[in-house]
């Protein structure tokens, strides 16, 4: 239960070291109070030795930001291609979307963009 609270108080305060160090002194005077204090000695040792990357979630979630990423980048250049296409081909939009396998909504929702904020491309 103290590496739950700890680790908690490591991801709520972020990298405010200040913030953290102030609540550890409060469940450190906890601790004491109820005799847990070796007890919360040992789980802030194996906390601070262990870092977020060697957890098996952290892994999995990287992966699929990564993934994700990669997809939308494809996307992203399709509706690119989609785009530079329509200026050089006589061939209508949903025949691009089709032949590049993007749903024509997705296309027509990226020219709205466009057309509203000519910026992007």
């Amino acid at each position: 239960m103290l590496a739950y609270i700890i680790q908690r108080l490591k991801d709520l305060t972020g990298e405010n070291n200040h913030q953290h160090g102030h609540y550890m002194l409060m469940l450190e005077t906890l601790s004491e109070n109820r005799e847990l204090k070796h007890t919360l000695e040992e789980v802030e040792t194996m906390l601070r030795e262990t870092s977020l990357q060697d957890f098996p979630s952290y892994n999995i979630g990287h992966k699929f930001g990564k993934l994700e990423g990669m997809l939308e980048g494809k996307l992203e250049g399709k509706l690119e291609t989609i785009i530079e296409m329509l200026a050089f081909v006589d061939m209508p939009i949903e025949e691009l979307a089709k032949k590049l396998n993007v749903p024509v909504e997705i296309v027509l929702a990226h020219l709205n963009k466009i057309k509203n904020n000519p910026h992007i491309h």
